[in-house]
């Protein structure tokens, strides 16, 4: 199964592995940057975390991929679902980590890009803090 992550509210995130549930995080950081006039410039940096979340980090997107879908309310709400495919790239935990601690991360270089994901870091330590 597939990681989803759900990003809503000013903007929220969540991962789901194939065989994991939504997790939803509330976004905490949204910062947009382009340079007017070059799209190709565009930015946009996502930063989500909970303090005393219940959610866990679960499945594996080494093995199984992930789904990453972006929720952005307001004036104009819009969502975008982007397809994160298993592989090398990621970087983390196996299956058999204790569920109350855990940490996935991806990566692409500018070269052979698959996806419009830079970066992706999504982990849960002891404490009950969720980030994404």
């Amino acid at each position: 199964m597939r990681t989803i992550v759900r990003l809503v509210a000013l903007a929220a995130l969540a991962v789901t592995v194939s065989s994991a549930e939504a997790q939803t995080i509330l976004g905490n950081r949204f910062d947009f940057k382009e340079k007017p006039g070059y799209p190709t410039t565009r930015r946009l940096i996502i930063k989500a975390q909970e303090a005393l979340s219940p959610e866990l980090v679960t499945g594996d997107p080494a093995t199984n991929g992930a789904v990453l879908q972006l929720i952005v309310n307001g004036g104009t709400p819009s969502s975008q679902t982007i397809v994160i495919p298993a592989g090398p790239r990621w970087r983390g935990i196996s299956q058999v980590t204790p569920a109350d601690k855990g940490v996935w991360k991806y990566s692409e270089s500018a070269l052979n890009r698959m996806t419009p994901v830079k970066g992706l870091m999504y982990a849960r330590s002891s404490t009950g803090k969720f980030k994404l």
